[in-house]
């Protein structure tokens, strides 16, 4: 009994982690399950006000990355000039 508790405990610790994106632009499109990776200091400016991320799949999940912030203005930006 203990060896097939070994077996599904492997098979979970094995499981695939979800494709990393990388988010650096405005519009970027999200098509399948995936972890934000937003590098530290990029700010994206949502410039035609239809949001940054586009989630274009239905049935996805979507992780931020723990360090990951998305920020639609520099740090110190009064909230009037968001």
């Amino acid at each position: 009994m203990c060896a097939t508790w070994l077996v599904v405990l492997a098979g979970v610790a094995t499981a695939d982690p979800l494709p990393t994106i990388n988010v650096t632009a405005d519009d970027t499109p999200i098509t399948q399950s995936c972890r934000i990776v937003v590098p530290p200091g990029v700010v994206l400016t949502d410039a035609n006000g239809d949001g940054e991320l586009h989630v274009a799949a239905s049935d996805v999940t979507i992780e931020f990355a723990l360090d990951a912030l998305l920020r639609g203005a520099a740090p110190g930006t009064p909230p009037d000039r968001y």
